[in-house]
């Protein structure tokens, strides 16, 4: 049986990380939409350091669930539970909540545009922002209901489709996408969901302890080598954290971690447009107030606003509930 506690714990450890990864992404030199007079380079390390595997750990998360709770189901029933799931919150968040306050912003990708050029920048995959997340997973669930569908739910076929993806992954600047944005972004995390299905199948935490600790240096290594010199592939170091987060995290409960794990799902959905504000109105103040700002402030809003919906409204299909 799948150790859901500690894939309760391990959410609540990945929204956190991409709350705080979105709070101080303004000090990330791969980003580029605003500039700051004074970077950061603490936090730019920092950020190179989570990207290795914020959004890998997510998709991992589905990943591990699906083979855990896969049962033949019909497919219409199966792709309309993901429609609402992931495409209704797409498009609501995007047409009235991202959009809105990216153009009160000024936001610089939006300029010269009207509301429904953005909203047509959002459909073509042009500017996305954060929920380029929620149509890949889409369609990763789809593929993979297929193939389990016709091959089964075994360790051999999850171990095939990931070492397939893996492949995918290291020649994607190879592989064309005929202008599918959406190929890139399977390309790239594709690996990810597979290998969350195969830690459950093989039940990694029943590995000799030898073995697991092998794995902690090694992903020392790899990390802090990617994050100081930045010109390495970091396929190799984001597998290596992941094992090591479904290794080491503790299946204990504690309630503020299942609270976040609850309610993370909203919180992603609602944080990323509001750091906007801090980049518009804070760009050049003191990063301890930008990330206080963004962090603290934006993503209790951000909980808070989901708590509202999923309790005190009938509107829970706003987060795809």
């Amino acid at each position: 049986m799948g150790n859901i506690q500690k894939i309760n714990n391990i959410r609540a450890f990945a929204i956190i990380t991409v709350v705080f990864g979105h709070s101080i992404i303004l000090y990330s030199s791969q980003w580029g939409l605003y500039e700051p007079n004074s970077p950061c380079l603490i936090l730019d390390y920092i950020k190179r350091f989570i990207n290795l595997y914020q959004m890998p750990l997510f998709f991992s998360i589905s990943g591990y669930l699906f083979a855990f709770r896969w049962r033949q189901r019909k497919t219409g029933q199966f792709i309309a539970n993901k429609i609402r799931r992931l495409i209704i919150p797409f498009f609501i968040i995007g047409m009235l909540w991202m959009i809105p306050i990216k153009l009160l912003l000024h936001y610089p990708n939006y300029e010269g545009q009207s509301y429904l050029g953005a909203f047509h920048m959002l459909l073509d995959g042009k500017d996305l922002g954060h929920l380029w997340y929620l149509p890949t997973l889409f369609f990763l669930f789809l593929i993979m209901y297929f193939v389990i569908n016709a091959f089964g739910n075994t360790q051999q076929v999850w171990g095939i489709v990931l070492t397939i993806t893996i492949v995918l992954n290291i020649f994607s600047p190879r592989i064309p996408t005929g202008g599918i944005v959406y190929l890139s972004y399977i390309y790239q995390y594709a690996w990810s969901f597979m290998i969350g299905a195969v830690i459950y199948k093989v039940k990694i935490e029943n590995l000799p302890q030898r073995k697991i600790w092998i794995i902690v240096p090694f992903s020392i290594a790899i990390s802090a080598f990617y994050v100081y010199i930045g010109k390495t592939n970091t396929l190799m170091a984001s597998i290596a954290i992941l094992l090591s987060t479904y290794l080491f995290m503790t299946n204990k409960c504690y309630n503020s971690l299942d609270l976040l794990s609850k309610y993370s799902f909203g919180i992603y959905l609602f944080h990323s447009p509001l750091i906007y504000i801090t980049y518009t109105y804070l760009l050049n103040v003191n990063p301890a107030i930008v990330i206080l700002t963004n962090f603290i402030v934006f993503g209790g809003i951000s909980f808070i606003i989901t708590y509202l919906i999923k309790k005190k409204t009938p509107a829970k299909f706003i987060i795809g509930e």
